[in-house]
């Protein structure tokens, strides 16, 4: 799969599927989506060769499942996938260089495309994005979010750029990295975190 780290909903991922028969048998190939549902699709092929190209969203994943099979009845398996990152979610915002730094505010955000739109709360204060101008992300994962809160007479601009994925972990996950460029503290570093997942005992 190429490339091998990308942007949800930006990126167009390319797997590259190569089949050979040892009895020289004709061979079709067909691709699967593994989440969030197994759809197959014919693969076509030149010389032995496929290629099938996708984007990964915020809910699955670059990852394809192939089956071969020949007239025999013979199949054959393989998996291809690749990194994803984006900036939808529920995400920890510190303002310095770990989960618990200080200060820190509470944000969601939703990716659609290269734009991403979302809240900010930072007790009792809360910010939010104008819809009219929504922050772009690009395929480096470099982006801009502008939020206006309340109290502030001016917006709190954030840029930087994803570095991490958004997966379920039971560790806190680092997403993205960057600078304040406008508003209540201009110039500071941030880090923008996924909270990791914390299992409760089960009860009988």
């Amino acid at each position: 799969m190429t490339p091998t780290t990308g942007i949800d909903q930006v990126t167009i991922f390319t797997a590259r599927v190569e089949v050979r028969d040892p009895d020289g048998d004709a061979v079709s190939v067909t691709a699967s989506s593994i989440c969030p549902s197994p759809k197959d699709s014919q693969v076509e092929l030149s010389g032995g060769v496929g290629f099938v190209s996708l984007k990964a969203d915020g809910q699955c994943g670059a990852r394809l499942e192939f089956t071969a099979s020949d007239a025999k009845g013979a199949t054959a398996r393989a998996e291809a996938s690749a990194e994803r990152r984006g900036l939808g979610g529920t995400f920890r915002l510190a303002l310095g260089e770990d989960f618990y730094s200080q200060p820190n505010y509470s944000i969601v955000l939703t990716q659609s495309g290269t734009l991403v739109t979302g809240t900010l709360s930072d007790y009792p204060r809360s910010g939010i994005m104008d819809l009219q101008t929504p922050g772009p992300i690009d395929e480096s994962g470099d982006f801009q979010l502008r939020f206006r809160v309340q109290t502030d007479p001016e917006e709190f601009v954030l840029v930087g750029q994803v570095v991490g994925s958004t997966t379920y972990s039971l560790a806190d996950v680092l997403i993205a990295t960057g600078r304040i460029v406008k508003g209540r503290h201009a110039g500071r570093a941030f880090k923008i975190w996924q909270p990791g997942l914390f299992l409760a005992p089960r009860s009988e």
